[in-house]
């Protein structure tokens, strides 16, 4: 499943996001560890950024609502996968 006009934040706490989608009433929690916020950091990744790739992510492997919580081998993940190739299509910012 895919977001027609993407995941929308409603909600942004200490490494929890909540994201709605299109007209549903459901939501999508996401809670980050700090071991993938401190690896997209790295990348120039913002927390909020990251979030919402997760969220995308969610979506298309199929989950609609609940919590994600991306973790285990992060690494060798499908998730960090997916949020690695999103920022790396990320317009990149040119310093004059």
């Amino acid at each position: 499943m895919k977001a027609r006009d993407g995941v929308q934040l409603l909600f942004a706490g200490q490494h929890e996001y909540i994201f709605s989608y299109g007209p549903s009433l459901s939501y999508l929690k996401i809670a980050l560890p700090a071991v993938a916020l401190n690896l997209f950091r790295t990348q120039g990744v913002e927390p909020v950024q990251l979030a919402t790739y997760v969220a995308e992510w969610a979506l298309l492997m199929g989950q609609v609502c609940g919590t994600v919580r991306p973790s285990g081998d992060l690494v060798l993940s499908s998730c960090y996968v997916y949020c690695r190739q999103q920022a790396l299509k990320r317009p990149s910012v040119s310093s004059f």
